[in-house]
């Protein structure tokens, strides 16, 4: 990147925040992300609770926007499951909701060739394309991501090849590279195997975050729930992700914080400075991960 590039990122450093308080007097609207913020899959972040009764305390809409490739109703059920109510939010949308509405609209009656867990095998269920054991039978290939943590990513790369060789277009139903538990535990997510294939020369649509149609989705939600416009200014962005949180806030012209005690916490020790994590995205080449607030810890 050059040096007057860096430069001029480095003067719109983010503002380091103790707590979300200051927010309330910028933001009406809030998009939230759910593991690394509110949860780790298995447990909820320690203040995250509160940090959620906060915002809807002072009358604040929320969305839940999360790149879980399953239906929003199974992604609720797990939030309820660890305390999240469903009168914390106004609404919530998974990119494997948008995934579906895809697969809907393009393929309705297609037969797909699935990369993924059992547990999101199920992401189809009501439309009337079926799944084939091999690619060949296939029209498309749908990939959610990897069984368990801890899992190689070459391990899913037979299956991405056949489909590759097959020609097949890809869907893939989460956009993120990898998730991490608070006890520091790894898993691949299938973004990753999502890039190698389009590295590959196949064809890839992504759907959830950093890609528009999430944000304009949010964006609508938010105008119906409040009966009139809202401009994208109006809303703050809470995300663990620059790759996906950060850098689809900024495309959609809106502010952003980022949390750093989730997947960014193996790089970020708590307290980083505002200016070195903005000198680290500048000199990879990517400002628009530059958040416009930090956060170690969801915390009202």
């Amino acid at each position: 990147m050059p040096v007057e590039t860096l430069r001029k990122s480095l003067r719109n450093a983010p503002t380091y925040l103790e707590n979300i308080q200051p927010l309330l007097a910028q933001y009406q609207h809030f998009i939230v992300d759910l593991w690394g913020v509110l949860h780790d899959g298995t447990h909820p972040y320690p203040q995250a609770l509160s940090a959620l009764q906060t915002l809807k305390q002072n009358g604040r809409q929320i969305i839940l926007l999360s790149n879980a490739p399953r239906r929003a109703v199974k992604a609720q059920e797990t939030l309820r499951a660890l305390g999240f109510m469903d009168d914390l939010y106004d609404a919530i949308l998974t990119s494997g909701e948008a995934s579906f509405h895809a697969i809907r609209r393009d393929y309705p009656e297609a037969p797909y060739f699935y990369i993924g867990p059992e547990k999101d095998r199920d992401l189809p269920e009501g439309l009337r394309g079926r799944e084939v054991p091999t690619p060949k039978q296939a029209e498309y290939c749908l990939v959610t991501g990897y069984d368990y943590f801890g899992e190689p990513f070459e391990s899913k790369l037979p299956q991405a090849k056949a489909a590759l060789e097959a020609g097949l277009p890809m869907i893939c139903a989460n956009p993120d590279r990898k998730v991490v538990r608070q006890a520091g535990e790894i898993m691949c997510c299938a973004g990753l195997l999502g890039e190698w294939y389009q590295q590959q020369g196949g064809q890839v649509t992504f759907y959830g975050k950093p890609y528009h149609h999430v944000y304009d989705e949010c964006l609508a939600s938010f105008r119906r729930l409040s009966g009139r416009d809202v401009s994208p200014s109006s809303i703050c962005c809470i995300g663990d992700g620059p790759h996906t949180d950060i850098a689809g806030a900024n495309r959609a012209g809106m502010a952003s914080l980022l949390v750093t005690g989730g997947i960014m916490k193996a790089h970020y020790a708590p307290h980083t400075s505002p200016e070195a994590i903005t000198a680290h995205a500048a000199a990879a080449d990517h400002p628009d991960e530059i958040p416009t607030y930090i956060i170690d810890a969801f915390r009202a």
